[in-house]
């Protein structure tokens, strides 16, 4: 399977980091819970949502995570971008 990248708009009530993961999960073909790597280990979640939160469209956070780069961009309903690495 031929990873690509993937941009999504998510509800404003999601957490971030949660998108992240379902994300992730999304691009790989699996359930969020069969992926082999943990958020917390390239990010800490609470932070993450804090920061997304935030309520600003100039927020932009990129994150190393399962093999990709994810790139998450606050505002009222954020957006995540899962890049895979090269």
């Amino acid at each position: 399977m031929s990873k690509q990248e993937t941009r999504r708009r998510a509800a404003a009530e999601r957490r971030p980091s949660e998108l992240v993961v379902e994300h992730v999960a999304a691009a790989e073909g699996v359930s969020p819970a069969a992926l082999e790597d943990r958020l917390h280990d390239a990010v800490d979640p609470e932070a993450l949502d804090g920061v997304v939160r935030s309520g600003s469209p100039d927020v932009e956070v990129t994150v190393r995570f399962g093999g990709y780069l994810v790139t998450v961009v606050g505002g009222r309903t954020p957006e995540v971008t899962v890049r895979p690495v090269d």
